[in-house]
């Protein structure tokens, strides 16, 4: 069986393409694949992700079967083998994915995912490829992707497409979550789509640089892993584009930070901090030279007071509508809170409605809480500073430490009041929100009400909860 793997780099996305190229490049040569890469779009009156279908043609002849990755992907698993993972049988002229429920397909019309496909080389396949290319239906939307005019075609049965093609289940070809260590058929080809060029680079690059081995061997990341595992029962929060905030900053907090941005692809971060704290400036400066770098326009800092009052020192009208889908609270959280506990719950709150001139609202009907217990001991059913730690170069004698465990303790209370208020029933209905526009009805994304409360592995609690619950 011969197959060949077929790319297109254009000239404005090889800052990406070059890191794509070279694993994909090495997954092709373990397998003895045929490799090529098209390096101009053909027909510059369409937008250049109709070259793929010129690509394809130019090399069928030579291959029972050519394999489309977009040059946003990067084969992660080498050991699988194509015709293992497509399950390849005769009678099918078309393997492709079909498109997962969570960002960034959620909103689109398109429900097959044309990043990565199997073409036969048949008769069939060349008039298909032939006959999508000019599909008269598509012809006002040659400035989309061919993806939608695929997907149209599907649904018109463009010469019994759907006969001759076998859609996989979501996640089974690409997908962009970086799977645990151990986690089952894990991930086999890593996709970025939609992303920016910087952020497409510098996240290959790390996969390159075997960042994920890192992540798995050092003990600093124990915690993210536990918070993963945990997570997962949730499935993930059923949507890839989570805001994350994690509350104060610090060693342990960076390291989660750090974790979560790598695995969790189109998660973006926010620390939120007090600006009197001790020693924020250099906890600031030194987790933009560590965590910053590598996820750049990921990561934001938002002065809770400004947040809170409103207006920024200057007087201008601070964002009413940012939100927190997870917030992170742990040791490093003690110095940031100066009004208490109860000024969290704004950040939840705000993803609930819509804002004129804010970032909008989340679609998740609950909200994650992380509380991480690093630095601290359970002693009597209440957390106490672990001997001989410190909370931070500051802390002289321990004694910051012990308050923070304190503080920990007491968001322990403060949340299990909130989940005893929340007065919420399995039997609730699944809330939907409306968006503006012909998009229609889209439901919140998580619906699992018997996963409501705590759950906890290691030193990290998650804890769930109706964002109705913190008002």
């Amino acid at each position: 069986m011969l197959i060949g793997i077929v790319t297109m780099h254009s000239p404005n996305i090889m800052s990406y393409a070059n890191a794509t190229e070279v694993a994909n490049r090495r997954y092709a040569e373990r397998h003895a694949y045929g490799f090529h890469i098209l390096d101009h779009p053909i027909d510059t009156s369409r937008v250049p992700h109709w070259a793929k279908l010129h690509a394809v043609l130019i090399h069928l002849a030579d291959y029972d079967y050519v394999f489309w990755i977009d040059a946003d992907a990067m084969f992660y698993d080498y050991l699988r083998r194509l015709e293992d993972v497509l399950e390849i049988r005769s009678g099918d002229e078309i393997w492709i994915q079909e498109h997962g429920s969570d960002f960034p397909s959620l909103l689109r019309k398109e429900f097959l995912d044309g990043s990565c496909i199997l073409f036969k080389n048949s008769a069939w396949t060349r008039q298909f490829i032939l006959e999508l290319y000019y599909y008269p239906p598509c012809q006002s939307a040659l400035n989309w992707t061919e993806q939608y005019c695929l997907c149209m075609a599907y649904e018109d049965d463009l010469l019994g497409m759907r006969g001759r093609t076998k859609i996989l289940p979501a996640g089974r070809l690409n997908h962009h979550r970086i799977p645990a260590p151990g986690e089952k058929e894990g991930l086999f080809i890593f996709h970025l789509s939609g992303q920016t060029a910087e952020h497409r680079s510098l996240h290959f690059n790390q996969i390159l640089e075997g960042r994920a081995r890192d992540f798995q061997e050092e003990e600093r990341y124990q915690s993210f892993w536990s918070f993963q595992q945990l997570f997962q029962a949730h499935n993930f929060g059923e949507l890839a584009s989570l805001h994350l905030c994690v509350l104060g900053i610090g060693d342990r907090h960076q390291a989660m930070l750090d974790a979560m941005l790598f695995h969790f692809t189109y998660l973006t971060g926010c620390i939120i901090v007090f600006e009197g704290a001790a020693g924020l400036w250099s906890q600031i400066h030194t987790s933009d030279a560590t965590v910053g770098r590598r996820f750049t326009s990921r990561m934001a800092i938002l002065s809770i007071e400004e947040y809170l009052r409103g207006t920024t020192r200057d007087g201008e009208q601070m964002v009413k509508s940012y939100y927190c889908d997870l917030l992170v609270l742990g040791v490093e959280s003690f110095r940031h809170l100066p009004r208490g506990l109860g000024s969290l719950a704004p950040l939840v709150l705000a993803g609930l409605e819509h804002a004129d001139g804010g970032f909008g609202f989340s679609p998740l009907h609950d909200a994650f809480l992380v509380l991480l217990e690093e630095g601290c001991e359970r002693k009597e059913g209440l957390l106490v500073a672990q001997p001989g730690l410190r909370l931070d170069k500051d802390d002289q004698d321990g004694k910051a430490l012990a308050g923070a465990c304190s503080f920990l303790s007491g968001v322990y209370g403060w949340a299990d009041d909130i989940q005893s208020r929340a007065g919420v029933k399995e039997e609730d209905p699944v809330l939907e929100v409306v968006h503006e526009g012909n998009l229609g009805p889209v439901p919140w994304a998580v619906s699992a009400p018997h996963l409501w409360g705590f759950h906890q592995q290691g030193k990290v609690t998650l804890m769930r909860a109706p964002r109705r619950a913190f008002l």
